[in-house]
């Protein structure tokens, strides 16, 4: 059956817009899963008020800026008021980026991966804009190499004018009627008309939100990203509300333009209004908690919000350490604790997590070595993990992760179940904490955990159920099943986070004969599965990162050298982005349709067009194996 002209061109719009997807990041929209806490109701009302205020006003600066020390409360902020605004009528909440630096979400601290995702959102919030989104992809799908300048203005600028103004339409509209008229002297001025309704004209002010700014990891990235909010322009109204620690690295950026002057600096409010908000949300908390209220005395509250010295991060931390707890007599002992603690604010924070950590210290020598082995690699995790995948990968029972994380719930989220819910860490200030500053018998190195992940990635790349046709495709020529049958979710983790655990581990080079082992043996049914991943990054993207890996850190041998190894691992990486790659295996975007096929194309050469034995050879060759 032949396609008509009309559903080819959506199909080629759909196809367009699923490569804009590939770089989306979903767990950096305000709406994830895990996305963070909300103001709780009753507090922060000034705050929310006023910033509303400015976004919603078609007047003053385009960027709204709010700044605070760690724990203040600003990504809550941020988070409340998109709620608000999603509920506005004279707002489009055009798309959220909620930066973090926690591994688990590695592309939420990558500014290369703001626009792209802001995009996505928007052409779906705004589905006028597509049009000239597909017409921009079209032109230069490889957007993602280029500047963020260059994205901006291409995925986000070009499309938002795509749509008219309702002031724009209603003069033109009124041109015309004027112009249609006689003029005469008796007649009486014509009554407005009613603007006709059109797929472009557009009466929302666009509001994009983007949060935790200073969690982007690259400086350059950074500078450039802050450059380009700064020049936004747009025919249609767009505001971005921004949030962000007070970063050096974002104080000495010049920018001509005031609009990036904070509006909002939270560390110099009336501390004894947020105290009384802090009160507020820990009166809450303790009210709503399912135990009987006895174990608290009404002073409590008080004592702790003042204990917190401004820091929601405090507060909460203490909320979630005093409830872990069932027993009412446990709870009162926590919150006798948590008072006499010495300092107060961000010092009285680090004070908190050393309390909580300090707890370990009790614990036997194997036992603490597994509390810094759990801890490491939930902040480690490429992406947020169940108990039972985590148990998986570290070879370690689920029983034993819920051991050592009874006593750790006020930093780390525990789900009930082992199979369901994911294993979070609450807070980006403990992470710096746990690296940094944590008692010494705790605190590791930022790679500890990639280390323990790459190995446990290897080991289950290694295991018998990476086998030929993991997926039980019936045909070589069936596309591949949109969900992956009771294939293990470690194992599939694995196929796609190698990679990226050896690559941020301390040596890389010391996986050399594991990856040798497991590569020889299993190359093509390790493509195969990632073929089956719908999150998956291309596969050559992959190796190209384990590539580098390999090579980055051999300082001994010359540039030159380095260079020709990484510039041939490249080369061959970019055979897989051709279309005709071994016509039989069907790409679509960045994600191979036909995984089992792979088997037969591995022997089989198509002109112009190396075989997957021959991209083998290469890798080889160039020392990867």
């Amino acid at each position: 059956m032949i396609k008509s002209e009309s559903s080819a061109q959506k199909d080629g719009a759909g196809l367009t817009v699923a490569v804009l997807e590939t770089y989306h990041v979903r767990h950096a929209t305000y709406d994830a899963t895990g996305a963070g806490e909300r103001c709780t109701e009753g507090t922060r009302v000034e705050v929310l008020k006023e910033a509303k205020r400015l976004i919603i006003s078609r007047e003053g600066s385009h960027v709204v800026w709010i700044s605070g020390m760690a724990g203040t409360g600003k990504t809550s902020i941020a988070l409340s008021l998109c709620d608000m605004l999603k509920d506005e009528p004279t707002v489009l909440l055009g798309g959220t980026f909620f930066f973090s630096r926690v591994a688990s979400s590695i592309k939420r601290s990558i500014a290369r991966y703001v626009v792209s995702t802001l995009a996505t959102v928007l052409v779906r919030n705004e589905p006028a804009c597509e049009e000239a989104l597909v017409a921009e992809l079209k032109k230069d799908p490889d957007f993602y190499t280029k500047t963020i300048k260059y994205q901006i203005e291409n995925l986000l600028i070009k499309p938002l004018n795509s749509l008219e103004p309702i002031d724009t339409a209603e003069s033109k509209e009124s041109q015309k009627t004027s112009e249609s008229l006689e003029p005469q002297e008796s007649q009486k001025p014509p009554e407005r008309q009613k603007l006709p309704d059109s797929p472009n004209t557009f009466k929302r002010q666009i509001v994009f939100a983007i949060d935790g700014l200073d969690q982007c990891k690259d400086e350059k990235q950074l500078r450039e990203l802050v450059h380009t909010l700064a020049d936004f322009k747009c025919r249609v109204p767009v505001k971005f509300l921004v949030t962000a620690r007070p970063d050096p690295r974002i104080r000495k950026i010049r920018v001509h333009r005031s609009c990036l002057h904070p509006r909002f600096e939270l560390y110099s409010m009336d501390l004894a209004l947020v105290t009384a908000d802090i009160q507020h949300y820990i009166e809450t908390e303790f009210e709503n908690s399912p135990a009987a209220p006895e174990w608290y005395t009404d002073r409590d509250p008080a004592e702790l919000a003042e204990k917190a010295g401004g820091v929601f991060a405090f507060a909460a931390a203490t909320v979630k350490h005093v409830l872990s707890a069932k027993d009412g007599f446990i709870r009162a002992k926590r919150v006798r604790e948590v008072k006499e603690l010495k300092a107060k604010g961000l010092m009285g924070l680090n004070e908190m997590y050393a309390f909580i950590l300090a707890r370990t210290t009790a614990l036997s020598s194997s036992d603490r070595d597994r509390v810094r082995l759990i801890l490491a690699a939930i902040i480690a995790s490429r992406t947020p993990q169940q108990v039972k995948t985590l148990a998986e990968l570290l070879d370690l029972s689920p029983l034993k992760i819920r051991r050592v994380l009874v006593d750790l719930q006020a930093v780390v989220f525990v789900p009930e179940a082992d199979d369901a819910g994911d294993l979070r860490v609450l807070q980006m200030a403990f992470v710096d904490f746990f690296f940094k500053s944590a008692p010494e018998g705790v605190r590791v190195s930022e790679s500890y955990g990639h280390d323990a992940l790459a190995r446990g990635c290897l080991k289950r790349l290694a295991a018998d159920d990476l086998r030929f046709n993991v997926s039980e495709t019936k045909s070589s020529y069936t596309a591949n099943p949109k969900i992956e049958p009771g294939i293990p979710r470690s194992l599939r983790y694995a196929c796609i986070a190698w990679p990226f655990h050896i690559y941020y581990s301390a040596e890389p080079s010391t996986y050399d004969s594991q990856i040798d082992s497991v590569l020889r043996r299993k190359f093509l049914f390790w493509l195969e599965l990632t073929s089956q991943i719908v999150e998956a990054d291309h596969w050559s993207e992959l190796l190209l990162r384990a590539a580098v890996a390999k090579v980055r850190l051999c300082l001994d041998r010359r540039i030159a050298e380095v260079d020709f190894r990484v510039g041939r691992i490249s080369r061959c990486a970019q055979f897989s982005s051709r279309r005709d790659l071994v016509r039989p295996v069907v790409l679509e975007g960045h994600r191979i349709q036909r995984g089992p096929h792979l088997h037969l194309s591995s022997s089989l050469r198509t002109k112009g067009v190396p075989r997957l034995s021959d991209i083998f050879s290469t890798l080889q060759g160039a020392g990867f194996f």
